[in-house]
């Protein structure tokens, strides 16, 4: 949400109001996204603590693996399936004509890093387990100074607009998901590798199972605020 307000905020002041404005109106549909990423992760925060508590470590590596390709199926289906959402739902909250088409840009191409957001999310919710914020903590301070200095580069020096803050959102997003993944191959309990990628339906299935309430729970506020948007 931090990247989005930095969005905002530099075309807002270096770019143009249409800009702003397209930008702005998808703060509601952007809480939406990171609400329901941060509640599904959730569900690899409880199972992996769980599993460190019983101090099962040697099913540490599965766990974490599963959790991870999990993000990333989970993330390119909600890319794929925000292409096609992008445009009803800012038409739902009634968007003016005159930004449609940029609000529509700026989310789509938003929604291009959903897999690496869940990536980030996923892997925080891991560390995070076994009592780490730290490393979660700085991944999101080192990714929203680039995401600032990318953000600059692309409206101000290449004068790309709506699109050059996306763009810089998603890198930096994917910036945070690999110092979080660099941190789990290197943690001594989870070793993360994909060399040799352990996937369990069951693992699977119980993350999504603590997970998706949290996430549901959240989507119902974020979607009331939509709806109050939209009958504005």
């Amino acid at each position: 949400q931090l990247f989005n307000a930095a969005d905002t905020a530099v075309v807002g002041y270096f770019g143009s109001e249409s800009a702003l404005a397209a930008v702005g109106t998808n703060t509601e549909i952007i809480a939406l996204i990171v609400t329901l990423s941060s509640g599904l992760s959730i569900g690899a925060n409880i199972l992996i603590a769980n599993r460190i508590g019983r101090n099962e470590t040697g099913e540490l590596p599965a766990a974490v693996q599963t959790a991870m390709l999990l993000a990333v199926l989970l993330g390119t289906a909600g890319l794929l399936m925000g292409q096609a959402a992008a445009a009803p739902l800012l038409e739902l909250i009634q968007t003016p004509e005159d930004i449609f088409d940029a609000a529509v840009r700026y989310l789509r191409l938003y929604l291009l890093g959903y897999p690496f957001l869940l990536l980030y999310d996923f892997g925080a919710s891991a560390l995070r387990s076994r009592g780490d914020s730290r490393a979660p903590f700085l991944a999101l301070i080192l990714s929203g100074a680039a995401n600032v200095g990318l953000n600059l580069f692309f409206v101000v020096a290449l004068h790309l607009g709506v699109a050059g803050v996306a763009i810089a959102t998603d890198i930096s997003t994917a910036l945070s998901a690999l110092l979080v993944l660099r941190r789990l191959k290197r943690d001594e309990l989870f070793r993360l590798t994909f060399r040799e990628p352990k996937f369990s339906l069951k693992i699977a299935g119980s993350i999504l199972k603590t997970g998706a309430p949290s996430a549901v729970q959240g989507a119902v506020f974020c979607f009331a605020n939509i709806f109050v948007q939209a009958s504005a």
